[in-house]
């Protein structure tokens, strides 16, 4: 698996340059910015749809054609991917309780950084639990227009409950971030197992 895992950052590192410039720039608006808060959940959502692209890309090179041949099963392919999209979301999460902490020193509106990323990590976290099972199930081709649809409907829910700003004094107080953060998770752990199963009866050619 830790091949696996080297080859998949290593080829979202080459090859999904325009993400990562794209994550630079919205730091940097961010951090410099006031009222643009609404940034940070993206910073962490992102990342979590690099797994729809990387299954993309495998389709389009073949290279799952070339796994078949690999001394690993195809749960173990999944199970990696999952591994990697976790590893990527945390990263996004740490970038954005950097940028939320150096908001709050440069005097812009501060929220309880804490919750903020646990409201972050819970969106970063339902996305790939959606696409990923998608994109193995109908191809990576249709699962694209989902991606799409997805983060447009997670960062509307999010602007609602949060406000443009992401100012978390605006959650209703019976919808907690943790609380959200556990049932994400545990989302997360259901994709997992469904892409699993998916992807072990999916005819690959």
């Amino acid at each position: 698996m830790r091949a696996l895992l080297r080859k998949d950052l290593y080829t979202a590192v080459i090859s999904l340059r325009s993400v990562f410039l794209i994550m630079a720039v919205f730091s940097a608006v961010t951090i410099f910015v006031p009222n643009t808060g609404f940034y940070i959940p993206y910073l962490v959502v992102l990342p979590g749809t690099l797994a729809s692209t990387l299954i993309n890309l495998e389709t389009r090179e073949k290279w799952n054609v070339c796994a078949l041949t690999l001394p690993v099963s195809r749960r173990t392919v999944v199970t990696e991917r999952y591994v990697c999209t976790l590893l990527m979301v945390l990263c996004g999460a740490l970038l954005g309780g950097v940028c939320l902490a150096l908001r709050a020193l440069r005097g812009f509106e501060s929220a309880d950084i804490f919750e903020s990323l646990a409201m972050c990590l819970a969106a970063g976290l339902l996305v790939p639990s959606i696409i990923v099972p998608m994109a193995y199930k109908f191809g990576a081709d249709k699962g694209r227009y989902l991606v799409m649809f997805v983060i447009i409907g997670v960062m509307i829910g999010l602007m609602t409950i949060t406000g443009e700003d992401f100012r978390m004094s605006t959650v209703p107080v019976w919808l907690s971030p943790w609380t959200l953060l556990l049932l994400c998770g545990a989302l997360f752990a259901a994709s997992w197992g469904v892409s699993a199963a998916i992807y072990e009866k999916k005819e690959i050619g």
